[in-house]
């Protein structure tokens, strides 16, 4: 876990200057599982996710589907331009899994308002290791997903 979180911030600080082509990154936003690894600037511990892990995925019908450690949930997004940062999350669907502790509930209620207030995405990373940052303005990011499984 900890190798997970230290090359999350690695990517998140020292490739942010790694860019792809607008439409090599939508191929790589869709398709793919991507897995919470810090919200609002603090590390997420997978180990508290007793339940599975917090993930969210978009397909290219501008559908997204998760899970927030706590309750599955779904929902539309669009992206627009310019440059296809801009990112809206709305029709959020939130379906009870399971009983959740107290802070599984809190993350989920941090993981859903960061979702519904996200403006813009942006990714980061190379190659070997791509980041997704969530952002309510274009200077702060909000979370930083890494991929946990390709597209296959």
């Amino acid at each position: 876990m900890q190798i997970f979180l230290r090359k999350l911030s690695i990517v998140a600080i020292l490739l942010t200057a790694f860019g792809a082509s607008h439409a090599a990154e939508q191929d790589v936003l869709f398709g793919n599982k991507w897995t919470i690894g810090i919200l609002n600037h603090i590390p997420v511990r997978l180990a508290n996710f007793t339940l599975g892990r917090a993930y969210i995925e978009f397909n290219t019908n501008n559908q997204f589907s998760g899970y927030t450690g706590c309750n599955i949930i779904n929902g539309t997004f669009i992206l627009t331009p310019p440059n296809g940062l801009n990112f809206n999350v709305n029709n959020l669907v939130v379906n009870p899994k399971a009983p959740c502790s107290a802070d599984l509930k809190k993350f989920e209620n941090e993981f859903i308002t960061m979702l519904q207030n996200a403006k813009f995405w942006k990714m980061t990373g190379d190659d070997i290791i791509k980041a997704l940052n969530l952002q309510n303005d274009p200077e702060n990011v909000s979370a930083i997903f890494a991929i946990i499984s390709e597209h296959e």
